[in-house]
């Protein structure tokens, strides 16, 4: 019984360790892709990952319009464009561009497959 718990334990452990690296993946390929000057990102910090079921595809598409007025993205950023189904992921990320800090909630697709709004 023992070890049927340690076994169940440690594969949680692992899932929710692979999700999260999937999730910083995700954000910085997104960052570097979509961003005007990525190169300029310095000590990127990225929080737990976490989940919600409030946002709809209405909301996403508000977030995106907010973010074509940012001034640290290209106007039309490449989103995942999969539709919003029960849930997104999201991070918070803090970074610092020159002089000035950043932080940024990223909100990701269920599969965590990319990056579908930011604010």
């Amino acid at each position: 019984m023992r070890k049927l718990i340690f076994t169940l334990l440690a594969a949680l452990l692992l899932t929710a360790c692979g999700k999260q690296y999937q999730a910083e993946r995700a954000v910085s390929r997104f960052m570097s892709d979509n961003m005007v000057n990525p190169d300029q990102v310095e000590s990127r910090q990225y929080s737990d990952l976490d989940s919600t079921r409030y946002l709809n595809d209405s909301i996403v598409e508000s977030l995106r319009q907010q973010a074509r007025h940012s001034d640290l993205y290209r106007p039309q950023p490449a989103y995942d464009r999969q539709p919003v189904k029960r849930m997104l992921y999201f991070t918070h990320v803090s970074f610092k561009m020159g002089d000035r800090e950043y932080r940024q909630t990223y909100y990701l697709s269920e599969d965590l497959s990319g990056v579908v709004a930011f604010r």
